[in-house]
């Protein structure tokens, strides 16, 4: 009996060692491997797909929407519950969505019937190819076909600004512009969607279960006027069309911070269909084109012998039409001389002759030095993708025909924001800054994670020297080469370019670049504008075709920003001194523009549906100034369609989204 009692004692101690062996087996892997087993346990039963959280918006300088996402279907398919059910015909499916996919039908029927648990028809598909879609699936029972929801990058007004907004691929990466230079930043988290599959791994569908590492993309603000950018490429549009130019460049920046507030290139393309347009309108030529300046850089030389002391601006030279420097022999434009002359009559006409004899008085180290200082050579750092250096001489080769050259702005390589950085400093009193065109970023909470600032490089030249250049180059256009860029009623700055074109790839020269830099009220400047026509066929000089573009940009650009006109400007000092009488040329008065009634006045068209860009062009086009409030497309306006309006009248255009996009708070002006 005692042998039998002390058996079961033993049987139930080796029951009670094996259950505690049991438990502290199941507590060591709940502690120590409890992650490891939920993910072997999700392999086995659970599939999952990556989606990405919406990027994050891009704003103007006033909080208007430049780029954002927003939430659309996508269509998938589960080719092995199609087969096991057969119940769908994958003909009859291809058939009835091919034409709403863009797909052939038999690449349909080749992802219906793959062997795979899951197939991506189509992504981000246009509302009403989904709206019908759905309309299919449901009255056709088409179980195994379906839409999961992920966010489009959209652009709201089209071809504004492209390249420097960008584009995204299909999977949400940045692959051009802003949106690849800040991917990391604009890019939402990815997220995991896990759905249920049986023993075999064919999904249980929609069992979506759960959803893990949400974020949304950070806000970036530039410092981008949309306004702004919108006049810029509506003269641009125009001053190509009229020259049949193969490209052009327009950029317009505030030379008292640095803030880029329009960049355009052409040719152009609409980001939202990026995919349709030649690689070559994606390049953004504001800081990738690289080309001599010519005349332009001419302010450059100009700065620097003055601030060395080796000329002032009534200093007597001579201009014999020609100047011989080693075996090479400089020309003005024209071939012809003006004789005994003063150096502001050198600047105010672009003289060859005089800048060459001027470029001269320098060391060729001095004076590279002061190019390098004015930012030449080397990179600005704005925060775009694809920004070239520039070519300039070598300070061991360099000849005296090579400074000769450069002191005409030849023989030397730039980029567009390279070159309006450099007269910007001119314009700030001589201190060169960084240009920016990111303004702020905001994480998805909407605190502040970067707040631009104005960024001092150096004092290149001293104040009182920067005055006394930008008033000699004020007679540029008061009374020199730069005439057409005039406009009345305000003192302005600027330079006159015609430069040889360098052929693509290298290999000498073919056409020309004609351009136009110049800034104002020359009073206290507020912005710098530069001009950038290539290759025009016909008239080249940029004094005829890119001095005129220059006009309408500072035009309507004064008027947006009520600059008040200047007092007895020199300008028109100098047309009623040349002017002849009223009616001597024999010419009637010109017809009032397209769309003004019989008083002359421009009539207010009906603007409702409209996007900023199409607003803005439609009233520069009849010569109304306009305010914009909101973004999105327009919704109202201050004065009704068909009413005439007064002169110098602004009219106010509300825009509103008809959908509320996946995007943060707007941002007022600061």
């Amino acid at each position: 009996m005692a042998t039998v009692q002390k058996r079961i004692v033993l049987v139930m101690l080796a029951v009670l060692a094996m259950l505690a062996a049991v438990v502290v087996r199941v507590a060591w892997l709940q502690a120590a491997r409890s992650d490891e087993l939920a993910a072997r346990l999700r392999g086995q039963v659970m599939d999952n797909k990556a989606i990405n959280m919406p990027r994050g918006p891009i704003y103007d300088r006033n909080g208007r929407e430049m780029a954002m996402s927003i939430t659309v279907k996508s269509l998938y398919a589960d080719p092995m519950l199609i087969r096991k059910e057969g119940k769908v015909d994958p003909a009859a499916v291809a058939r009835a969505i091919s034409p709403l996919l863009g797909l052939s039908e038999d690449e349909i029927v080749r992802k219906l019937t793959s062997d795979s648990g899951f197939v991506w028809l189509k992504r981000l598909l246009d509302k009403p190819a989904s709206d019908e879609i759905g309309r299919l699936i449901r009255e056709n029972g088409w179980n195994g076909v379906a839409f999961v929801e992920e966010s489009k990058r959209i652009y709201p007004n089209d071809e504004l600004a492209a390249q420097v907004i960008g584009f995204v691929g299909t999977d949400d990466n940045g692959l051009a512009g802003i949106e690849l230079e800040f991917d990391s930043k604009l890019r939402g988290g990815r997220y995991d969607q896990w759905v249920e599959t049986d023993m075999s791994g064919t999904p249980i569908f929609d069992s979506i279960i759960q959803y893990t590492s949400k974020r949304q993309g950070k806000a970036l603000y530039l410092t981008v006027d949309q306004v702004v950018q919108a006049i810029v490429e509506q003269a641009l549009d125009r001053g190509v069309q009229a020259t049949k130019a193969d490209g052009a460049v327009a950029i317009v920046l505030d030379p008292r911070t640095g803030e880029v507030l329009a960049m355009a290139s052409r040719p152009t393309f609409n980001p939202n269909r990026y995919e349709q347009a030649s690689p070559v309108s994606w390049r953004n030529r504001a800081i990738s084109m690289v080309y001599e300046p010519g005349s332009t850089f001419k302010p450059v030389v100009a700065a620097a012998a003055m601030q060395l002391g080796l000329v002032h601006p009534d200093d007597p030279l001579y201009d014999g039409g020609s100047v011989s420097v080693g075996e090479r022999v400089i020309k003005n434009w024209d071939g012809g001389g003006l004789g005994a002359v003063t150096f502001t009559d050198i600047v105010k006409y672009s003289v060859n002759t005089g800048f060459v004899q001027v470029g001269l008085r320098m060391t060729a180290d001095q004076e590279l030095d002061f190019v390098e200082k004015f930012g030449f050579g080397q990179p600005t750092r704005i925060s775009l993708p694809g920004e070239e250096s520039g070519i300039l001489f070598s300070r061991a080769d360099i000849t005296r025909s090579d400074q000769a050259s450069m002191s005409i702005g030849q023989g030397v390589a730039v980029t567009p924001i390279q070159l309006i950085r450099a007269i910007a400093a001119i314009a700030n009193g001589g201190l060169l800054l960084e240009p920016h065109i990111v303004r702020e970023i905001r994480d998805a909470e909407g605190g502040v994670e970067f707040d631009a600032s104005t960024t001092p490089v150096r004092q290149v030249i001293q104040p009182e020297v920067a005055a006394e250049l930008a008033k000699m180059m004020q007679q540029v256009i008061s009374d020199g080469s730069g005439k057409r860029a005039a406009v009345k009623g305000y003192n302005l700055a600027g330079k006159t370019g015609t430069a040889e074109r360098l052929r693509e790839g290298g290999g000498g020269y073919s056409g020309y670049i004609a351009s136009f830099v110049g800034f104002g009220p020359v009073e206290e400047p507020q912005f710098v504008v530069l001009v950038v026509i290539d290759n025009p066929k016909g008239l080249i000089y940029g004094g005829e075709i890119a001095a005129p573009v220059f006009r309408e940009i500072v035009s309507q650009l004064l008027s947006y920003r009520n600059v008040p006109r200047t007092v007895d400007s020199v300008v028109e000092q100098a047309a009623r001194t040349a002017a002849p009488p009223s009616g001597s040329d024999g010419k009637s008065s010109p017809p009032p523009p397209a769309g003004n009634g019989a008083t002359g006045r421009p009539v207010m068209p009906d603007l409702r549906g409209l996007n900023v860009r199409q607003v803005c062009t439609m009233l520069s086009d009849r010569g109304i100034g306009v305010r914009i409030n909101g973004s999105g497309l327009a919704v109202g306006q201050s004065v009704p369609p068909g009413r005439p309006l007064d002169e110098n009248e602004v009219v106010t255009v509300d825009f509103a989204w008809p959908v509320s996009p996946l995007a943060g708070p707007g941002r007022q002006e600061r």
